[in-house]
């Protein structure tokens, strides 16, 4: 069998101008030329990285999801620790004496 690789034909007198092939004496399958066969591969290619793409964004989003929950839960659960840690503190306050007329100390409570 034989491949060709260019045929050049005149386009007002139909002759063959010039031609470049081979020949080829294996099975058609293994052969592996022509423009479509890497037309056909190429665009295989770009749909399966798009596919691969399409796939990876969505898992993105869902870790990013998953992600935030995690960190809405740790930022609740601190809220909770301060609050409780805060209920019935009390300070001591040093004042100053100009204010009261002589250094006094008093207990008073942060949070009520």
């Amino acid at each position: 069998m034989r491949i060709y690789r260019k045929i050049v034909f005149s386009m007002t007198t139909g002759k063959l101008l010039r031609k470049e092939c081979y020949q080829w004496f294996g099975k058609l399958a293994l052969c592996k030329g022509g423009g479509t066969g890497a037309t056909s591969s190429a665009r295989h290619a770009y749909k399966l990285q798009k596919e691969q793409m399409e796939l990876q964004k969505k898992q993105l989003a869902a870790l990013e999801a998953k992600e935030k929950a995690i960190e809405a839960e740790k930022q609740r659960k601190l809220n909770e620790l301060v609050k409780k840690k805060r209920t019935g503190r009390t300070a001591t306050i040093l004042t100053d004496w100009e204010n009261l007329g002589e250094p006094s100390i008093s207990k008073k409570s942060l949070y009520s």
